[in-house]
């Protein structure tokens, strides 16, 4: 009989987030790095918040200045966790409402970040129009680039954040 031994069966994860935290490891990331980290710990499904909120709190003050990628894999990481951070939302909000930063979003971005503010139930009128608002402007461009997958997510997290544009749903569900 083999058992594969999991990182859920053995506390690594708690133990690489207390050496981060005891050793002040993490003045030593890029906040694009510590989103990895955190994503780690999404992948995992693990929630150590003794090294996660501090990773948080490091990397809410430079939102402003990482990859949309990295935007999009921590609202997954948020989502995955089913974790809202306030100073985290604050952060993202600002960014978020940034219609060039809507723009950039591709299919998978906007699938990824609806389903994470549906899955943390996190609601903001002026973001869902920028972001809806940007996904209307762009709809020849992008929602072809939709996999059933991503247009069933956005559903989801609309349905769930009751937000009932009817031309976006119209538009995705037309898709």
């Amino acid at each position: 009989l083999v058992r594969t031994i999991t990182f859920k069966d053995v506390p690594v994860m708690g133990a690489l987030g207390r050496l981060m935290v005891e050793q002040d490891m993490m003045a030593s990331f890029d906040a694009e790095e510590l989103v990895k980290v955190i994503w780690a710990y999404a992948k995992l499904d693990t929630l150590d918040e003794p090294t996660v909120l501090p990773l948080l709190n490091q990397v809410a003050a430079h939102v402003p200045e990482v990859e949309q990628k990295a935007i999009c894999t921590l609202m997954w990481s948020l989502g995955r966790l089913a974790l809202r951070h306030e100073g985290m939302m604050v952060a993202l909000t600002e960014r978020l409402l940034q219609p060039e930063e809507a723009a950039k979003l591709d299919d998978v971005g906007f699938a990824t970040v609806l389903w994470a503010m549906g899955k943390i139930r996190w609601y903001n009128e002026d973001v869902m129009k920028t972001l809806t608002d940007s996904l209307l402007t762009r709809a020849d461009e992008i929602i072809p680039k939709f996999s059933l997958f991503s247009t069933v997510n956005a559903l989801w997290a609309l349905a769930r954040l009751d937000y009932a544009d009817k031309r976006v749903m119209k538009l995705l569900l037309n898709h």
